[in-house]
């Protein structure tokens, strides 16, 4: 009777510690497993509907999408100099037509003929601005120097609302109602920082800028790394 009691515990200690093996040569491939391919994680860089460079987490086929027109303003600068340095300036401007928004590969091509289809019988036309202005992200966690439009708003808001009946046919979200075209110049972390930047400019800051008008010619729609062009009749 003895013998069989220490036998049965021997081999209670004998599967017992082939367990604990087993689990501690689980544990070590587990360690040695590589991280997963940088295929299955990845970032994405895309400007948002307020001018800003973001990085967001990028799905597989999913391509971030976004329509707008450009202005040059290079040659404007001098009139925001002496920026502090919690206000950082935007190099590039555009004016955005809408959100931006996510599709898959296979819509890319469809989406892209669709809005240049609505937008086919638009023509060129010119624009100039009315104001300096803050503007800040959905988020709330950026403020902007904008710049809003004055002439020129009706078009871009006939554009933005041929836009919008494709978005509602992919059940994307619409532009901003009622729209405040802008484009923005520099950005902030707080709407103070901003506000107080426009109330220290002199007065006649814009009195020749609002007189100024640049001509829109072409809108883009960037999907991703791919952009296609829509020229204006």
């Amino acid at each position: 009777m003895n013998s069989l009691v220490d036998y049965e515990s021997s081999s209670d200690e004998e599967r017992t510690t082939n367990k604990r093996r087993l689990a501690e040569e689980e544990s070590a491939v587990e360690r040695k497993l590589p991280k997963l391919s940088s295929f299955f994680y990845k970032e994405e860089i895309i400007m948002d509907s307020q001018g800003k460079i973001r990085t967001v987490r990028h799905k597989e086929n999913s391509w971030a999408t976004h329509i707008y027109c450009t202005v040059d303003l290079s040659s404007e600068r001098h009139r925001w100099k002496d920026i502090p340095s919690d206000i950082h300036e935007i190099e590039e401007q555009h004016i955005s037509l809408s959100r931006c928004v996510f599709l898959k590969e296979h819509q890319l091509e469809p989406f892209s003929r669709a809005i240049e289809t609505s937008l086919r019988n638009m023509s060129r036309f010119k624009i100039s601005f009315a104001q300096l202005s803050q503007l800040t992200n959905d988020e709330a966690t950026r403020s902007f120097l904008t710049l809003e439009i004055g002439q020129g708003y009706n078009q871009l808001s006939a554009c933005q609302t041929r836009i919008d009946r494709v978005m509602e046919q992919y059940n994307l979200p619409v532009f901003y109602k009622p729209p405040r075209f802008h484009t923005s110049i520099a950005w902030a972390l707080k709407a103070s920082t901003i506000d107080k930047y426009i109330s220290q400019l002199p007065s006649d800051t814009l009195d020749d800028l609002v007189n100024h008008t640049f001509w829109i010619t072409r809108l883009y729609i960037k999907m991703g790394n791919r952009v296609h062009t829509i020229r204006l009749s």
